[in-house]
């Protein structure tokens, strides 16, 4: 039967959250208890849409805005046919597991593996952490870390080598050959079964101080934990332990303190054993355990002093520790400096001979060498330490006591006299370290740490509560922690999160400068993508919006950094938007005046704002000036972001006026809060911490410098009264190294003579120097050179050499490295202010030289960042001169991922960078080679995945394999990666002739992978750039696509003519290449005579054949009909015009019937001179083809109309030309011929006309027409050159015979013999070779074939049926021969 479950009595699930935190843990947790929640109420089979309307219902408003996100993407629509509307197709938008499929992609987690397996390879056993908790945690951990088959084996080693119990680890290191699951079983057997502390070797284990008499010594103890546990004791014959055991032969098992002696000893070696009380008579225990049972009932009477004079008993609220050598300490060298001789002190001891039952012990190592068990008494003023334990210690004999006089007062007021004093060092196991003075006692067992020495190093701390002033009606609410750790606790809030001012940021911007827009720079297509999902994050976390309705007016450019886990960093690129930015001018307050607004005060704590520019939200117009371009669409910063030159005063000005009325004194992100005691402090900084929470602020935890004496604010040590130089920034001077060589001491003085002018008595103190740089002395360094350079070297630390920072001076940033260090200085009116050096890391040491260099001023711009962040102007000095180019350069050009990367970081500054020559560079030079060897780490910024370039060139590894193998051996390019690890030369004169071509690319060159990188493409060797060109060709694109092809991802020197050869070899792309681009005009000469010049041509009209005859220089216009087109026909015509008109000089038309031997002959007979265009050229008779067209217009207007064409050709001939107002009339015989239309007789009358300025002028203005769009430039061509000649959409293999006496005309002969004269439009130059289709000697020339077959047509057919019979056996032939060859028919 079934139960129904009321969801009344049912746990919910909770609302969920998916802001902050780790979402997907939050997400998973509450998914598998909805789940849970469907089952008890029985809801599971419940229909999609109301396991929908829970889910949504149960989760919360977070999960309802993520839900409002994605929704529409659910729904999908389609196009209605009827409508042509969208229509919805499928909405699961409320279904549920389309719905839960959404909210696993929101929270899933993008998880770096390898950071993860490091988590999980460091997850060892904790103290006192169950084996259970520890596996637990251990199986959670492998579950990210991909391991697949192999996830038991890496537990079951983890399990062995990070158990926390030595002898345990052991144990399974013997058993590794077990599965998991018994070595699990193994070890929570011996977990049940502990039940004493684990121990480690020498380690004294002592009690409390006693007046008692001492019987045996302290034996060699082992690690006890905390907070101590007494062992319960088992009765039994041996002293309370449970076995005896032969120390000769076996370790001990454990100690305890045995209630038979009340000592502590190894079980079953009680020194009780075999005595007979003297107080009871009873065996097997000491009378003292008597004497202890009554002390747990009543206080001991305190006993009197045997000392002559009264000793001053004085309560000592803390210890004053004397600063001690450590050298000198460990030598047992050190005098005690108390004040014993001025009497004897008492000092109280809380558990001199009391002891509690609840106890807190804590090993501390005393010396660097032995542990000791101390007991952490918060009553007691003094140190105590036992006299055996100090034997213990003290096993060379070189530790001295010094006698004291002070007395140890116990809690039930015994009184005892320590053997002496001794100042040790203390350590704890967490870090902590101290100089303690312990006094030394025989009488007592226990070693006891005092008040002063648990609070010193972190051991006990005091609770505070809130105090209440009833009198004064004053409340103090807000006590704040004495140590950093607890002020965090306390403030969480203020250091988690992002924070954000209440006001808003108005960027102002010059209206005169002209916006711009940058488009959307091309990404590669593996990170446009994952660019969409960090958009995306950043709008979810209210840093970008992206734009839809808004027009903005500057649009700038995007830099995006692909860091080692895949993840994307974005950063605006503001150099064309702050060219308009107008800067606000707001008082930077100087050190003078915050050194006088923290005068008197003895209390500091210094906060740094977290991501300080993300706290200044952007105001709506403001927001529009930060758009940048993606693929994704234009998006605006919320935010201000890094890069803008109004940033820094806008920021300072945000954040003086969010502190307002607090005291508290701000220097951009930073904040310095002082007062004169800790109680005028506390309440500063309670008041800022207030502040904060109202403003939503929030503070970087890790920069925190929390009620300090003296803190490090803006580069010196501020303290009491007082400001220093911090010794960091001279810390670089004492790192010079004595010169071993007159060349290194050349260079050093060059540095010292730099600042002679601020350096007294510079000659007199380096003259011994001096004297070692004579060509005539040997260099011999003595003392007296070690002298006088270590006072250079003093100078130099110390004013008046080294400058005190004045922002409003002019700021110079000198940076410079050498093949092992880094240094920099800063320099104000040629004084240096601060210094600094540092050796690379290992992996920085293989960086090329420009990469060194441009870290140089990275390291300096970052340890000065407190000077001149900020700054309107900073100079950065370098003597690489590559690097002022890089800074020339967008930041997107930059292909260097290290490059970029570096120069984003400088992004803030503003640098502006100039060159200056080595020799010059001073002092930033000598630093560099003479730098600091403190250890450095790499900065896990340039750690981050650096191979951009290669990681998306698509190249097989076989490939990959023979570029390195290949590039290594190519001679040109292992200089170029030479060059590029060690610097280029000074001059080019220098570089070796193979590598000389990349000496004006060298500043764009970069190795990456073994690979030479430029511009994302890769540098080919000599060896395999036939093989790519091959490779790049294979498509047989066009000259212009395969470069473009070429530049997206190879390159070397001479790439562009390589290609342009390789395409114009290429017989295959000659054969298929487009025709040639038109020639600039070359135009008929104007006649100069009526008649001179006619242009002739056959038109062919609705089965009539005409012959149209324009005069060159009237443009009058004859239109003769034609029996046939033969030459008999076309010569009748012309002579019956040239009876009117007269003999012309020069007839001009095609070939076909001009070219005939009759024609040439009738123009001989009449003394004139045929001469014909180009074939297949029409526009070479352009008067002629005009003519024609304007004949047939006639005819056919006329045909229409039903009237004679030579009517209209009448009107025609006297209608004034277009732009001459002149008819061909008017022109030919300087009259109008009267016609059909009314006019004056006057008009009528002859009246000649120069036309020829006119005629030139039309003819320039054609010309310039033409010639604007004329592509080719004019060709020649010589006999016996190699051409292509255009025959119908191919270029065939032809050579040249002969040039023609009109222009741009040759004869040609072509492979098969055929001779054809052709215009220079169908001839080009050409360097292939004759392929396998042009030697094919049975291939048909069709074109041949039909130029035969057309000049047969124009044959007049006879009646007879021979010739009709033979024309139709030709035509039957031709067709045969066509369809064997598959040329289709006739």
């Amino acid at each position: 039967m079934a139960t129904n479950v009321s969801s009344a009595n049912v746990r919910r699930p909770g609302v969920v959250n998916l802001r902050s935190g780790n979402i997907q843990a939050s997400w998973s947790k509450f998914k598998q208890k909805f789940e849970i929640f469907l089952l008890a109420t029985q809801q599971e089979k419940a229909t999609s849409t109301v396991r929908f309307a829970l889910l949504l219902g149960e989760a919360g408003d977070d999960a309802l805005e993520v839900y409002d996100s994605f929704k529409d993407r659910l729904i999908t629509y389609k196009k209605d046919e009827a409508t042509g509307l969208n229509v919805v197709d499928q909405d699961l938008s409320r279904d549920y597991e389309s719905v839960l499929r959404e909210f696993d992609l929101y929270a899933t987690e993008k998880k770096c593996v390898i950071g993860c397996r490091e988590l999980f390879n460091h997850r060892n056993q904790k103290a006192g952490e169950p084996v259970a908790n520890w596996l637990t945690d251990l199986r959670n951990l492998s579950k990210d870390c991909k391991y697949g088959s192999i996830e038991e084996s890496m537990i079951h080693d983890r399990l062995i080598w990070g158990t926390y119990d030595k002898e345990l680890r052991k144990t399974l290191r013997a058993k590794a050959a077990l599965p998991l699951h018994e070595l699990v079983e193994i070890s929570k057997s011996t977990e049940s079964n502990a039940k004493y502390p684990r121990t480690v070797e020498r380690v004294a284990v002592v009690d409390s101080v006693q007046t008692g008499p001492m019987r045996g010594r302290a034996k060699k103890r082992t690690h006890q934990q905390t907070p101590y546990e007494k062992p319960q004791q088992q009765r039994g014959k041996q002293g309370g332990g449970s076995f005896k055991q032969n120390r000769k032969n076996q370790k001990p098992l454990y100690t305890y303190k045995c209630r038979k002696c009340l000592q502590v000893h190894e079980a079953g070696n009680c020194p009780a054993w075999g005595h007979t009380c003297k107080v009871c008579g009873k065996p097997n225990h000491f009378p003292v355990v008597h004497r202890q049972n009554e002390d747990d009932q009543l206080p001991r009477k305190r006993q009197k002093t045997t000392h002559n004079e009264k000793p001053h008993v004085q309560k000592i609220n803390a210890l004053t520790v004397q600063d001690v050598d450590e050298s000198t300490l460990l030598n047992g060298k050190f005098t005690s400096s108390d004040d014993d001789s001025d009497g004897q002190q008492v000092k109280y001891v809380h558990s001199l001979t009391k002891s509690c039952h609840k106890e807190y012990l804590e090993e501390l190592r005393i010396n660097g060498k032995d542990w000791i068990v101390f007991k952490l008494d918060c009553g007691s003023q003094a140190n105590v330490l036992p006299m055996d334990s100090f034997q213990f210690i003290n096993s060379d004999n070189d530790i001295e006591l010094s006698p004291t006089r002070t007395l140890l007062e116990g809690y039930d007021e015994s009184i005892c006299q320590p053997e002496g004093s001794v100042m040790l060092k203390v350590e704890t196991k967490y870090g902590r370290n101290m100089l303690a003075k312990f006094y030394i006692s025989k009488k007592g067992r226990r070693a006891i740490l005092g008040i002063e020495g648990c609070e010193i190093l972190d051991l006990v701390k005091r609770v505070e509560h809130s105090v209440t002033m009833i009198d004064s009606v004053e409340i103090n609410s807000l006590v704040l922690p004495d140590s950093k750790e607890s002020f965090l606790n306390k403030f969480n809030e203020q250091f988690t999160g992002l924070g954000q001012f209440k006001q808003k940021v108005t960027i102002l911007v010059d209206p005169t400068v002209q916006p711009r827009m940058c488009p959307p720079r091309r990404y590669n297509f593996s990170i446009i993508n994952r660019l969409k999902d960090k958009l995306d994050e950043l709008e979810r976390r209210g840093v970008v919006a992206k734009i839809t309705t808004e027009s903005p007016k500057f649009v700038s450019n995007l830099v995006i950094r692909e860091k080692s886990d895949g993840d994307l960093r974005i950063c605006l690129d503001p150099q064309v938007l702050n060219t308009a930015i107008v800067r606000q001018t707001y008082a930077i307050p100087t050190q003078e005046e915050l050194a006088y607004r923290v005068r008197d005060k003895a209390v500091f704590t210094v906060l740094d704002l977290r991501e300080g520019f993300w706290h200044a939200s952007l105001d709506e117009d403001s927001s529009l000036l930060c758009t940048f371009s993606t693929p994704h669409g234009l998006y605006k910063f919320l935010k201000m972001p890094f890069g803008l030159t109004s940033a820094p005063e806008i920021f300072q000005f945000l954040a003086e006026q969010a502190f307002q009325d607090t005291d508290v004194i701000l220097y951009f992100d930073d904040c310095l809060v002082a007062g004169k005691d800790f109680a005028e402090h506390d309440k500063i900084l309670a008041a800022v911490m207030q502040r904060a929470k109202e403003q939503n602020i929030r503070f970087n935890p890790s920069k925190i410098q929390y009620r300090q004496a003296e803190v490090k604010f803006l580069g010196h040590l501020w303290s009491k009264n007082n400001i220093r130089v911090d010794p960091q920034r001279v810390r670089a001077i004492n790192a010079i190294a004595e010169p071993k060589s007159k060349n290194q001491l050349q260079k050093c003085l060059g540095t010292f003579n730099y600042l002679r002018n601020f350096i007294p008595q510079m000659a007199e103190i380096a003259a011994p120097l001096n004297q070692l740089l004579s060509s005539s002395v040997a260099f011999h360094w003595l003392p007296v050179h070690s002298q006088a350079f270590q006072a250079l070297k003093d100078s130099i630390s110390k004013a008046p050499v080294l400058a005190t920072f004045d922002c409003k001076k002019p700021i110079i940033l000198q940076a410079d490295a050498s093949q092992f260090g880094l240094g920099c200085c800063l320099l104000q009116g040629r004084q240096p202010v601060v210094l600094a050096s540092r050796r690379l890391t290992e992996t920085e040491t293989n960086y090329a030289q420009i990469e060194k260099e441009m870290l140089a001023l990275v390291f300096a711009a970052e340890k000065f960042e407190k000077y001149i962040w900020g700054m309107p102007d900073v100079l950065f000095q370098t003597d690489h001169q590559p690097l002022v180019s890089i800074f020339k350069k967008p930041i997107y050009t930059i292909t260097n991922n290290r490059l970029k990367k570096m120069r984003l970081k400088l992004l803030r500054f503003q640098p502006r960078v100039e060159y200056l020559p080595g020799k010059l560079l001073y002092i930033a030079d000598l630093l560099s080679r003479n730098f600091l060897d403190d250890p450095v780490e790499d900065d896990p910024e340039m750690v981050e995945y650096v191979h951009e370039v290669t990681k998306n060139i698509p190249m097989s590894s076989d490939m990959k394999d023979l570029f390195l193998k290949e590039t290594s051996k190519d001679t040109g390019l292992s200089t170029v990666m030479q060059y590029y690890q060690e610097g280029w030369p000074k001059h080019r004169n220098k570089v070796p002739m193979e590598s000389k071509p990349y000496w004006g690319i060298r500043n764009d060159l970069f190795v990456e992978d073994g690979l030479v990188i430029i511009n994302d493409r890769i540098v080919v060797p000599v060896v395999l750039r036939p093989k790519v060109l091959k490779r790049l060709h294979a498509a047989h694109l066009g000259m212009d696509k395969t470069k473009s092809r070429a530049r997206q991802s190879v390159y070397w020197p001479g790439i562009t003519n390589d290609i342009e050869t390789l395409i114009g070899e290429c017989r295959i792309c000659e054969r298929h290449s487009p025709q040639n681009f038109k020639e600039p005009l070359i135009p008929h000469e104007i006649p100069q005579l009526r008649f001179q010049k006619v242009s002739v041509d056959i038109m062919e009209l609705d089965t009539h054949t005409y012959l149209v005859l324009v005069d060159n220089l009237s443009k009058w216009l004859e239109i003769k009909p034609l029996t046939s087109k033969s030459s008999k026909s076309v010569i009748g015509v012309l002579r019956s015009i040239f009876a009117t008109h007269g003999v012309p000089e020069i007839i001009f038309g095609d070939n076909n019937p001009l070219n005939s031997a009759e024609c040439h002959e009738f123009a001989k007979s009449i003394g004139s001179e045929v001469r014909t265009s180009s074939p297949e050229y029409p526009r070479s008779n352009g008067l002629a083809e005009k003519g024609v067209h304007i004949a047939k217009q006639l005819i056919k207007k006329c045909t229409d109309e039903g009237t004679h064409y030579l009517d209209s050709l009448r009107e025609y001939n006297n209608t004034p030309l277009s732009g001459m107002n002149v008819s061909p009339s008017q022109i030919l015989m300087s009259r109008i011929c009267r016609t059909g239309v009314p006019t004056l007789h006057k008009n009528l009358e002859p009246k000649v006309i120069n036309v020829h300025p006119t005629l030139k002028r039309l003819q320039g203005r054609v010309k310039s027409r033409h010639d604007a769009h004329a592509r080719r430039k004019p060709v020649t061509f010589k006999v016996g050159n190699n051409v292509a000649v255009r025959r119908g959409n191919k270029w065939i293999k032809a050579t040249i015979i002969a040039k023609i006496k009109a222009d741009r005309s040759y004869l040609v002969r072509q492979s098969n013999g055929k001779v054809l004269r052709r215009n220079t439009w169908h001839l080009k130059h050409s360097r292939t070779e004759s392929d396998h289709i042009d030697s094919d000697s049975g291939r048909i020339d069709v074109e041949h074939i039909l130029d035969n077959f057309r000049a047969q047509k124009t044959i007049p057919l006879k009646t007879g049926k021979s010739s009709v019979s033979s024309l139709d056996h030709q035509l039957e032939k031709l067709s045969k021969t066509m369809a064997q060859h598959g040329l289709g028919d006739v």
